[in-house]
């Protein structure tokens, strides 16, 4: 049974069930048993904070102390991961049990965007395992909370609230998930994989071979534009004319006088073939007179076909093989071609050669070069090989006269952001065998020649920390000390928590409901 089945008939039976053991349901999402405590607009409680992810969510509850004979509040902020934007409505189920007495509480919409306010009763002196299941009409999600310590009094409440604090490090940055929503900001992992060397080089794209077409006159001529000239760059369409070729008014190579000749000979090679075809069964002509018909007939058949395709009015089209865009002409209005000559170069702009061009000096890890990320010039994103459907296609093993440099080959297809011709950045990814710690490039910050990153305590708190770095391919930065493994860094939108840390002015309740 699959993950999303399996959440489904979950939310099935705690709604069925809701009537067994202990049940709420807060059909409005909202609990006034403490509105004396609510101020300043920001969904905090003052409690114990929990984050959980998923695959696709994140889940920051900020749970009040469970303190037994009392209720306590769970507020529920529920980020998607894909934007790191809150989640708009959708029903919230809080499960859990003490011993025998299992509860169940249903929301059916947030109180505010992206934030759940979860009212449940405390019975036991003890802990309890919480899970809150999250469904709207695209997606679902399970977070399981770590056990939660239930206490039996205000005073142990207390101390324990006091212990958290004191766990939280000195000058942490608080930045809350309604201003995260706000702005575009991420988190990432820090993770552990191979991470090789890294060699940067500017790359021209090229348009690809196979995606250029040259389109030439069938026969001699003047060149007319009729419509007008095209611009270099513009769109054509598949059998879209584009130029017309005319021998009009010429003493040589007139098309009409052509073309009327031409049909005189099919025409005549056409009767002399279907005569022979039928006498040939009889015998009445030998198979070697046949063959010879046959063969005129076909040479003047396709010298026939070729100038009536296009032709009109003593002129012949000259239309454009495939989709695609205008990448060079060769002619200009009135000028005379002969037949084979080019006239338009079509260019599809789909499929594109990037060719970096490396120092000599790497020649000996070319070898190992498994992958390449490109950074384009005018938006500054980098899209990895694998984003732009790449594939790696060879390196030089000489050098052109005068060059120290190397030429390395890649396919990538265009996802509309290159033009051929321009000039981006590429990292040149080689295959490694150490394991390294990386997070996104995007994540440092770098100040006075050292770099630091946003560390997240919780969803809302961050500590500031150098680290020092090692190889980047555009995307991932290796780490060589300051992070641990699982850690989670501000990937998006770090500059902003450090704006939050300059201010000191920034209310560490801003934007929340107590």
């Amino acid at each position: 049974m699959n993950k999303l089945l399996s959440i489904t008939i979950s939310f099935s039976l705690l709604l069925l069930l809701s009537g067994c053991g202990h049940s709420v349901k807060e059909e409005e999402g909202h609990d006034h048993a403490h509105e004396a405590e609510e101020h300043a607009g920001h969904s905090h409680v003052g409690g114990l904070p929990y984050a959980v992810y998923t695959d696709n969510f994140e889940l920051f509850a900020d749970i009040s102390p469970l303190i037994v004979g009392d209720s306590a509040i769970i507020l529920a902020h529920i980020t998607r991961l894909d934007g790191f934007r809150p989640v708009q409505n959708g029903v919230v189920v809080l499960s859990g049990a003490y011993g025998s007495n299992r509860f169940s509480v249903v929301v059916n919409g947030p109180e505010e965007v992206g934030i759940y306010r979860l009212k449940m009763p405390v019975f036991e002196a003890k802990t309890v395992d919480l899970t809150i299941q999250f469904k709207d009409s695209a997606s679902m999600a399970e977070f399981k909370l770590p056990s939660i310590p239930v206490f039996a009094d205000h005073h142990d409440a207390h101390e324990a609230l006091e212990s958290a604090d004191e766990a939280v490090p000195l000058g942490a940055i608080t930045f809350t998930k309604e201003q995260s929503w706000q702005i575009d900001f991420a988190t990432s992992k820090v993770v552990t994989g191979v991470v090789g060397q890294v060699v940067r080089a500017s790359a021209k794209v090229l348009s690809a071979q196979n995606d250029e077409s040259v389109v030439v006159a069938k026969t001699s001529g003047v060149v007319h534009f009729g419509q007008g000239i095209k611009p270099t760059g513009s769109a054509v369409k598949q059998s879209e004319a584009l130029v017309s070729v005319s021998g009009s008014g010429m003493s040589e190579n007139n098309l009409s006088v052509k073309y009327s000749e031409v049909k005189a000979n099919y025409d005549q090679a056409r009767q002399e073939y279907e005569r022979h075809k039928k006498l040939v069964a009889d015998k009445l002509v030998s198979q070697e007179q046949f063959s010879a018909s046959e063969a005129r007939y076909l040479i003047a058949k396709s010298q026939y076909d070729n100038l009536e395709n296009g032709f009109s009015t003593g002129k012949q089209s000259v239309s454009s093989p495939r989709g695609g865009f205008i990448g060079q002409w060769f002619v200009s209005e009135g000028d005379f071609v002969e037949a084979g000559s080019p006239i338009v170069k079509i260019v599809g702009n789909r499929e594109l050669v990037l060719e970096a061009q490396v120092p000599v000096r790497y020649y000996s890890v070319l070898p190992a070069v498994n992958g390449v990320n490109v950074r384009t010039l005018s938006d500054s994103k980098v899209y990895s090989m694998e984003e732009l459907g790449g594939k790696f296609i060879s390196y030089g093993h000489s050098l052109r006269p005068g060059e120290q440099l190397i030429p390395v080959t890649f396919t990538i297809l265009n996802n509309g952001m290159f033009v051929s011709g321009s000039i981006v950045d590429a990292y040149l990814k080689m295959a490694g065998s150490e394991k390294n710690l990386s997070i996104p490039s995007t994540a440092l910050l770098e100040e006075m020649g050292t770099y630091h990153v946003f560390v997240q305590v919780t969803p809302e708190k961050f500590i500031k920390r150098e680290v020092t770095i090692g190889e980047s391919d555009g995307v991932q930065t290796v780490i060589t000390s300051g992070l641990k493994p699982e850690e989670r860094v501000v990937s998006k939108g770090a500059i902003f928590v450090k704006l939050a840390q300059s201010s000191g002015k920034l209310d560490a309740h801003s934007g929340h409901v107590h």
